[in-house]
């Protein structure tokens, strides 16, 4: 049973610059686009042609124009502006900033509607005073129990101090951040649970201490609120209309009235809110926040 067990000749080891070869062989003729060949949005072809927004004093950033933008775009906002500058070019630089006013006061609109009714300066009082009192019973409740856990036995009930320790080593671990359903009896987590509760009696001993601080320099002038509009958005996003007017027309914003129509900076203002399905104030309104805005505090 002799078998030939002669080998034909084995293959060489393909080089580096072989199996980078053949992978480059088995590539795709038309590989996936590069980010640089996608379409370029309305936004980056502004920037590019007329070096992005008008200069209105301050600045945004740029990843918020762009959200802006697309949220709002060009073809949706350029009319409304033409209808106050003849200009286009000057037009379109206001664009990123008429998008951003209008995302901004929808946002400011619907985020306001959670906010329910702003406490009076006695409740902000009443709440430290809470903030206070809760510190300071957790504290006292705390040192309490280990006090109890601390004592001499109990000849009377042998296990009841035994018992209190236990109980006293979840409240440790827990305060420690270790939660857990059972007691960890290592000494050394015994004593870092330990440790971390006498910090966070520390901590509460501070936090009451800066409540009461905190509630007897309440100042009730800066708390209270003043009758004004109602919809605390309207003011900023009045504000950054006025700076686009004043940019785009060269004319200050008014809402005085002429005759039996609406003042053109009203229009314009109404005219973007609705854009944005946001509350679309009244001249009333505007002649308002634009005198709040002039008045100083």
């Amino acid at each position: 049973m002799n078998k030939d067990k002669r080998k034909g000749p084995s293959k060489p080891t393909p080089s580096l610059r072989n199996l980078i070869d053949e992978v480059l062989a088995q590539a795709p003729a038309n590989p996936p686009p590069r980010m640089s060949s996608f379409p370029k949005s309305e936004y980056d072809k502004l920037c590019e042609n007329l070096g992005g927004p008008a200069d209105l004093g301050y600045q945004v950033k740029r990843s918020v124009f762009r959200r802006c933008c697309a949220e709002f775009p060009l073809s949706q906002v350029l009319p409304i502006l033409l209808r106050f500058s003849s200009n286009e070019d000057l037009a379109r630089r206001h664009w990123p900033w008429a998008a951003f006013a209008i995302s901004q006061y929808k946002f400011e609109t619907g985020e306001r509607t959670k906010y329910g009714d702003d406490p009076s300066p006695t409740q902000i009082r009443d709440l430290l005073g809470s903030i206070e009192r809760t510190a300071q019973n957790l504290r006292s409740a705390l040192t309490t129990f280990q006090a109890l856990a601390e004592r001499l036995p109990d000849p009377g009930s042998p296990l009841r101090r035994a018992h209190l320790s236990w109980l006293n080593a979840f409240i440790a671990q827990a305060v420690d951040g270790h939660f857990s359903d059972e007691v960890n009896e290592g000494g050394s987590s015994l004593l870092a649970a330990e440790l971390g509760k006498m910090t966070f009696i520390k901590q509460l001993v501070e936090l009451e201490q800066g409540a009461e601080i905190a509630r007897k320099r309440v100042n009730t002038s800066l708390l209270r609120r003043r009758r004004g509009q109602v919809n605390p958005a309207l003011s900023t996003f009045l504000s950054r209309c006025g700076a686009i007017w004043k940019s785009l027309t060269g004319r200050n914003p008014s809402a005085s009235k002429v005759a039996a129509k609406n003042p053109d900076f009203v229009i314009f203002v109404r005219t973007l809110a609705k854009i944005g399905n946001a509350p679309a104030p009244s001249r009333k309104q505007v002649e308002t926040g634009l005198k709040e805005m002039r008045t100083p505090d």
